[in-house]
């Protein structure tokens, strides 16, 4: 198993896919998913960013919403 890495994202405007798996602390898949939930994708050139504030608000409403299980 691979070490979970952390990403500092406190000052960062937008992250690519790896530093949204280390923001989240998810693996590869999770993070696409969150991140396409979300609307935060923008593609730029040929790098897929994921704006982090959208994440946060995403993160956010679904903490507000409860745990559905």
């Amino acid at each position: 198993m691979r070490k979970t890495q952390f990403a500092d994202t406190e000052n960062r405007i937008a992250v690519d896919l790896t530093q949204l798996q280390a923001m989240l602390c998810v693996g590869r898949p999770t993070a696409e998913k969150i991140g396409r939930e979300a609307g935060a994708a923008v593609k730029i050139g040929n790098r897929k960013l994921f704006v982090v504030s959208k994440i946060r608000d995403y993160m956010d409403s679904l903490a507000a919403s409860g745990c559905e299980e």
